[in-house]
């Protein structure tokens, strides 16, 4: 009996082996398997790699993007205090009266000095100009009337002799009409001897007329 069971004990251990093997190199082979499962291919890994750096390029970008945008926005506020200091600095330039009304008329503007005297029609004009432009415009006008008073002067002359040539024309008129008075020569008479005598407009005429056949 005890033979039997040593045998059958020495048999079941015999089996058993095998089957204890195969548990121990699975228990082995179980973790390298899970570990390698937990493990990402290489290509996962370079993409993981590339986010990352596009990440912490993206980060900084965004970073010197914030600090530009702070640089900017304190030089714009420096401009616009400076254009304000300027835009506040104007009514202390400015020598103006400005009336207590509700629409703040300005009565009076500050003069502009050492102004030159203008070339072009664009520049400004000083108060010399000016106040020479009355004794240009009267120089001017007497130089006209100067001129209109000589195209007179010669009229005392003309109307005379205006009047003498009128006068000849009625003398004329008044000659022509006493020779349309003399008779005709008659047939028959050796001599014949007219007088015509005529008036035209205060001029009067004789004609005395002579004929021999």
């Amino acid at each position: 009996m005890r033979a039997t069971s040593a045998a059958r004990s020495a048999a079941a251990t015999a089996s058993e082996r095998p089957i204890r093997a195969r548990l121990r190199s699975l228990s082995l082979a179980a973790p390298a398997a899970f570990r390698l499962g937990r493990l990402a291919p290489p290509a996962a890994f370079a993409q993981s790699n590339s986010v990352m750096c596009a990440n912490r390029n993206l980060s900084g970008g965004l970073s010197s993007t914030n600090s530009s945008l702070t640089s900017l926005s304190t030089v714009a506020s420096s401009s616009i205090s400076t254009a304000q200091s300027g835009v506040n600095s104007l009514p202390t330039g400015l020598s103006t009266t400005i009336a207590n009304s509700a629409n703040n008329v300005i009565h009076s503007l500050p003069a502009s000095t050492n102004v030159a005297a203008d070339t072009e029609g664009t520049d400004a004009v000083n108060v010399n100009p000016l106040n020479a432009l009355p004794t240009s415009m009267s120089q001017s006008l007497t130089g006209q009337q100067t001129r209109i008073n000589s195209l007179g002067s010669p009229l005392p002359q003309t109307q005379p002799a205006l009047q003498r040539t009128d006068s000849m024309a009625r003398q004329g008129i008044a000659a022509a009409t006493a020779l349309t008075i003399l008779t005709q020569v008659e047939p028959g008479k050796t001599i014949n001897v007219a007088v015509g005598v005529a008036r035209f407009a205060g001029q009067s005429w004789m004609a005395f007329g002579r004929a021999r056949t």
